[in-house]
């Protein structure tokens, strides 16, 4: 099964951590994380599951992200990452 995890900070808090450890603890998924930020989080995580870091700040990204999102009514962040992983 795989599976994309999105966080937006991957910084060390409660919903993070329970993310780090399902992914440490799991060996029946295959999954992959997509982050805004790099965070204390994507050091702990094993080197074999691939990371995305997308820059959702940027006075341009985000610019774009809401006409796009206004007429087409898509969040092509996500459904462009998804198609990567």
């Amino acid at each position: 099964m795989k599976i994309l995890f999105f966080t937006p900070f991957s910084r060390k808090n409660g919903a993070e951590t329970a993310l780090y450890n399902i992914i440490r603890n799991s060996q029946h998924i295959d999954a992959a994380i997509a982050s805004g930020q790099k965070g204390e989080l994507l050091d702990l995580v094993p080197k074999q599951i691939p990371i995305r870091i997308y820059n959702r700040y940027g006075i341009y990204h985000r610019v774009r992200f809401k006409v796009h999102r206004r007429l087409t009514g898509e969040n092509y962040v996500f459904r462009s990452l998804a198609k990567e992983f």
